[in-house]
Parts: C-alpha cells; sequence; structure tokens
C-alpha cells in the first residue's frame, strides 16, 4: 500500500509499495508545506490539513477546498456516511 507523511514545514511525503518516495510542496498545489492531518476516504482519497486549509489528491494532483482557504485545520474526521468533519 501507500503511506503518507506529513512535516512541520517541509510539505507531504508519500511512500509507495515499491519503497519510493514522493515530495509534495505548495509547488505541488498543497495550501501549505506545515501538514497538521491526513484522512484516507473510503474511495482511497487522502485529505491534507494544513495551516492553511484543505486539500484533497486525485491520484495526479492536489484539489484544494476553496472555502478553506487561509483557515488553520488540525484535524480532519470522517463519519461513516463518508461526511468530512473538520476542526
Amino acid at each position: 500500500g501507500t503511506l503518507w507523511f506529513g512535516t512541520e514545514g517541509k510539505g507531504l511525503v508519500r511512500l509507495l509499495a515499491d519503497e519510493t518516495f514522493d515530495d509534495f510542496t505548495e509547488e505541488d498545489g498543497l495550501p501549505n508545506n506545515i501538514i497538521n492531518y491526513i484522512v484516507i476516504d473510503k474511495r482511497n482519497i487522502p485529505w491534507i490539513a494544513t495551516n492553511q486549509g484543505v486539500a484533497w489528491f486525485d491520484g495526479k494532483k492536489f484539489n484544494p477546498v476553496n472555502e478553506l482557504n487561509g483557515i488553520v485545520v488540525n484535524k480532519i474526521l470522517i463519519d461513516k456516511y463518508d461526511c468530512l468533519w473538520l476542526a
């Protein structure tokens, strides 16, 4: 499988099954390089909480949730109905 690691200022790291790493930063579409929380939904989509908003990864690029730009999000929870709860 894939493992995701957040950092305190250097963005996001993805470890693939073949043991290769990918690094992602604001230059790749993250709202911020300070990663507060990562959660994977039922569709296997990672949601990333940062100090400047939230983005989700579609396998190719990060898609910011524009309504949350500039807002610190510390945690994301997904309930049994696949709804996101942000704190």
